[in-house]
């Protein structure tokens, strides 16, 4: 090494050690920054591409321009129309082996709620597949599966002339964005009613969802504990004021659980992307229904604040309020431990209140090492165990 090299070397090795600390900053100590709309929209909508080849029969009503389950026991039918929401929407109706066979039998019902930006063949792909299994071989009675459609648009496609994103979601609630509570009470659950041979009752009725999804499972199971007895939310938003410190992305501390009493359009919701350097924000993800109100519109004709919103349909905060009474409800709840959006840390939060109400609450860990915001790794690990214990709670 010549000798002008060798006054080099020290130079670079401070200028390694300076970009290793850098880049240590910016992932542990530096807050992610808020990823723009456009390019979480860009990114964040993938249409499901699935197949049913099952034993049963797949009844989808649905627009031809939209993306329909293939498959050769696949039934399309023309959109769900609603007058409540004033559109064609997708619904799709899974009807398992043997119906239709014995005219006087009737099957318990389970409505299945998809996550936002997602839509329901999300479910068609993951679940039906090891739920007929399961139902073939005798571990599941045969039920019914609806799926409702809980996009803002219903069809799968985004409206330019609106300042969001329509194939967001609509949390399943009654907001200026729509009545889809109403939509789902009084137009879906009478259609299916009426249209199958389904047995009506909580026993009979088991609500499941994900992420969004699972937030709707809560709040209808806990909102109307008559209407359903078996609960499964999986990977879901429990807790919509999460909070420790001001964070909706750090971990559970009793003493620093603080829920949320502010607006921040820019508060990070996932900080998991870009390895940890960027993130989902409020803004995206909960502002298009909750403040939907900053004109006055069908549902909410005064505007108030983002979290006020939020507290009038949190599923902790009607706990927490008291008066509601859960018993013979059982749940069956999942999360990751590296959930993206932290939901996994709203359990320390939302589990004691539910058992408080007088609802029973599976499995003992509801923690899956190693998961994630997602199906693959959180609940495709536990789904023949999810499954055996939903078959258990519908043969009692």
């Amino acid at each position: 090494m010549t000798p002008r090299n060798k006054k080099r070397v020290p130079f670079i090795i401070t200028n390694i050690v300076l970009t290793f600390a850098a880049i240590y900053l910016i992932l542990t100590i530096l807050p992610p920054f808020p990823l723009p709309l456009s390019l979480v929209n860009k990114n964040a909508f993938t249409q499901v591409n699935a197949e049913y080849a099952g034993r049963g029969s797949l009844i989808t009503l649905m627009d031809g321009g939209d993306n329909v389950p293939a498959g050769p026991a696949v039934v399309r039918e023309a959109p769900f129309q609603s007058s409540i929401l004033k559109s064609g929407r997708a619904l799709i109706i899974y009807l398992p082996p043997g119906y239709g066979s014995g005219k006087a039998r009737r099957y318990p019902v389970m409505y299945a709620f998809h996550g936002f930006a997602s839509r329901p063949q999300f479910w068609v792909k993951n679940l039906l597949p090891a739920l007929e299994d399961a139902i073939v071989r005798g571990d599941v009675p045969p039920l019914i599966v609806v799926m409702p459609d809980g996009s803002l648009s219903g069809n799968g496609r985004d409206d330019s002339a609106t300042p969001y994103d329509d194939r967001g979601g609509s949390w399943y609630i009654n907001s200026n964005r729509g009545r889809f509570e109403d939509h789902f009470f009084n137009e879906i659950v009478p259609y299916v009613e009426k249209r199958f041979s389904v047995l009506r009752g909580p026993r009979n009725t088991t609500l499941i969802g994900t992420s969004m999804g699972g937030f709707a499972a809560l709040r209808y199971g806990i909102a109307r504990p008559a209407f359903a007895h078996i609960i499964i939310p999986l990977y879901a938003a429990s807790d919509l004021r999460y909070s420790v410190d001001g964070s909706r992305t750090a971990a559970y501390r009793a003493d620093g659980y603080r829920p949320i009493t502010s607006d921040m359009p820019s508060r990070i919701a996932n900080a998991s992307l870009l390895g940890g350097t960027a993130g989902i924000t409020d803004e995206w993800l909960y502002y298009p229904v909750f403040d939907s109100d900053a004109a006055p519109g069908p549902v909410w004709r005064e505007n108030r604040p983002v979290w006020e919103r939020m507290f009038d349909v949190n599923p902790v905060d009607t706990l927490r309020n008291g008066g509601v009474t859960l018993a013979g409800q059982r749940y069956y709840m999942l999360a990751g431990i590296r959930d993206d959006f932290n939901f996994n840390a709203h359990f320390p939060v939302i589990l004691p209140l539910l058992r408080d109400a007088g609802a029973k609450v599976y499995p003992d860990n509801p923690i899956v090492l190693k998961g994630r915001h997602n199906w693959e790794t959180t609940v495709a690990p536990r789904l023949n165990d999810l499954l055996l214990w939903l078959g258990n709670e519908l043969k009692k």
